[in-house]
């Protein structure tokens, strides 16, 4: 091709289908810290500018998917999570005060 060089040739969608098994729960960046935790066919992440406790901030995922699931039913979808977003954001209110998480039992 002219200039030089070509363009690679374009990936194959199953190639960006990572085996979240290979992905670790926490992937440290130079200007973040990405965590998730999977609850199929979801993925809940969170991103924290400073150094905190991984287990509190995987904690604070694994419940957010509890909560939601006993809100919403175990079948939890991405439909169901854009449907009910408020409900969600009103949680987030409760499960978090000033962005500290409080975990409390499901009642």
């Amino acid at each position: 091709a002219a200039g030089g060089g070509s363009l690679p040739p374009p990936v194959a969608s199953s190639r960006l289908a990572l085996d979240m098994a290979q992905v670790p729960s926490v992937i440290t960046m130079p200007q973040c810290y990405l965590f998730h935790v999977k609850n199929d066919p979801l993925i809940f992440c969170c991103a924290t500018q400073r150094e905190c406790p991984p287990l509190k901030v995987l904690e604070f995922l694994s419940h957010l998917t509890d909560v939601c699931v006993e809100y919403f039913g175990s079948d939890l979808t991405e439909d169901e999570i854009k449907d009910n977003a408020p409900t969600i954001y009103q949680l987030l209110g409760e499960m978090l005060d000033g962005g500290i998480p409080y975990l409390t039992e499901v009642n």
